[in-house]
């Protein structure tokens, strides 16, 4: 399901994509704090979700390098066990190494992911990212995207 999140209070007529819903300004549990309260001076006027609505849920972001070592992989896996045991939700790109280490580790033990994408939704990735969008949301995750 893809939601389109409207961050002025404009009416925009429904898309004609199936799942596409717009949230009405009433809806600001929907937006991250930042962008419901206008914090954020330049937001951009549309985030696009696919996947789980954003929830008001504990946020860790865990981001690193391209070029992971075992070392940086053995972290991502600690600490992604500890977040998740403690119900707090991981945040990171969508890039190789640690980003998508930290994808891969919350979702194989079990907890939610959001993967905040440099792209739109539809753009291909490579067979290997794709197909780890696709483990995002399957298991429960969402991808964020302007």
């Amino acid at each position: 399901m893809y939601v389109r999140m409207q961050m002025h209070n404009l009416c925009f007529p429904p898309s004609r994509m199936p799942g596409v819903h717009v949230p009405h300004r009433h809806q600001t549990h929907q937006l991250p704090r930042a962008f419901a309260h206008r914090q954020v001076p330049d937001a951009p006027p549309v985030l696009w979700l696919k996947g789980n609505p954003l929830l008001p849920v504990v946020r860790v972001a865990v981001v690193g390098t391209r070029r992971a070592t075992s070392y940086g992989r053995r972290v991502v896996r600690d600490l992604c066990r500890d977040l998740v045991a403690g119900g707090v939700e991981t945040v990171s790109g969508l890039a190789l190494g640690i980003d998508g280490a930290a994808h891969e580790e919350t979702i194989r033990l079990g907890g939610r992911t959001l993967a905040v994408l440099a792209c739109g939704l539809d753009v291909a990735l490579g067979s290997d990212r794709d197909a780890l969008k696709q483990r995002i949301v399957s298991s429960g995750g969402t991808l964020l995207s302007e």
